[in-house]
């Protein structure tokens, strides 16, 4: 008698309530598609942010390499670089290592 009790206050509750149950799930159903969108968006925000950040290095190397090449004094932040010439220098002489290697 309690189970069947038990089961008649759940239909109960879930004919009062059905809709919002439904409202409710598609709601979650829609914050899930939001969440994954912004999810991708973020992930190729982020390649993008690398891949350009690479190509900045790349650049201020090659600038780096003038300047030393030339014997004039090189600041990075003149020339717009966001890299310390600690960083500039670092990947001129990983720059240069991959040529030697190859």
């Amino acid at each position: 008698i309690r189970d069947v009790q038990t089961a008649m206050i759940e239909a109960n509750a879930w004919e009062r309530h059905e809709r919002t149950l439904h409202n409710i799930h598609l709601q979650e159903a829609r914050l899930n598609r939001t969440l994954y969108r912004a999810m991708a968006e973020l992930r190729e925000h982020q390649a993008r942010s690398k891949k350009e950040a690479a190509d900045e290095l790349v650049e201020a190397v090659a600038a780096f390499t003038y300047h030393k090449q030339n014997h004039l004094t090189f600041m990075p932040a003149e020339f717009g670089f966001a890299f310390t010439t600690a960083e500039i220098k670092q990947a001129a002489l990983r720059q240069e290592w991959r040529k030697l290697i190859k």
